[in-house]
């Protein structure tokens, strides 16, 4: 058996496809779960939302859910910083941080990060690496899956995934194999029944009535995500 361990990077839609199930109970999770109780801690305090404060108890919400799920989820806690979620699943080692600005945190000074940052491989990918007739094994690689609130009002989430490829010194260094918003469960829906009158009634154009004339406000998403 080779000791050398070839990396297959899927593509995003691959990744999408394979890990729908753990992306939309993060969805659930932070939408129905998470945001909910973070922000009743303020209210019932009757403080105003602490930025920092409310990030580490949705990363606790969070991860409760995820183990209630019966997912494997710890802290991962390796930079105060930015503190996330680590997971195994199907394969992948992922980590559950928080956007900037709707992109990759960069890892600063932590080696660890940075080492996941540039696909260094965990004894649980090797040992859930693949193998074919020739003995070439093959693992699967580092994801991120990057949450990013509707700041201030912490209403809904939107989730990004991404495989990094490479992090030096400076966050300009950073790169990634794909990087790419995962659609909310409940847009998703609602495309699908737009396609379906789209079809039925033989028009190419959502009637105006249905997609509404602020479809880009936050409250105007948040209710097409069910919410009132």
């Amino acid at each position: 058996m080779s000791n050398n361990i070839t990396l297959i990077i899927p593509t995003v839609e691959e990744a999408k496809v394979e890990l729908s199930e753990l992306l939309n109970i993060l969805y659930d999770a932070f939408d129905t779960e998470a945001f909910p109780k973070a922000k009743t801690f303020f209210e019932k305090n009757n403080k105003e939302i602490d930025a920092f404060l409310i990030n580490d108890l949705i990363r606790f919400y969070v991860k409760q859910y995820l183990l209630d799920c019966g997912i494997f989820a710890e802290d991962d806690v390796d930079s105060l910083a930015n503190n996330g979620i680590a997971l195994k699943h199907k394969g992948y080692r992922i980590r559950v941080l928080k956007a900037d600005h709707s992109y990759l945190p960069f890892p600063g000074e932590s080696k660890t990060k940075k080492g996941f940052f540039n696909q260094q491989l965990s004894f649980y990918q090797m040992s859930n690496a693949n193998e074919d007739e020739w003995g070439n094994r093959f693992a699967r690689p580092n994801l991120l899956i990057l949450w990013e609130p509707n700041n201030p009002s912490y209403n809904y989430v939107t989730l990004y995934i991404s495989c990094p490829q490479k992090c030096g010194e400076y966050p300009s260094s950073m790169d990634t194999y794909f990087f790419d918003t995962v659609e909310h469960p409940a847009t998703t829906i609602q495309t699908k029944m737009f396609t379906y009158i789209e079809d039925e009634l033989g028009i190419d154009k959502k009637p105006d009535s249905l997609i509404g004339e602020h479809q880009d406000d936050d409250n105007d998403l948040y209710n097409l995500r069910g919410e009132s």
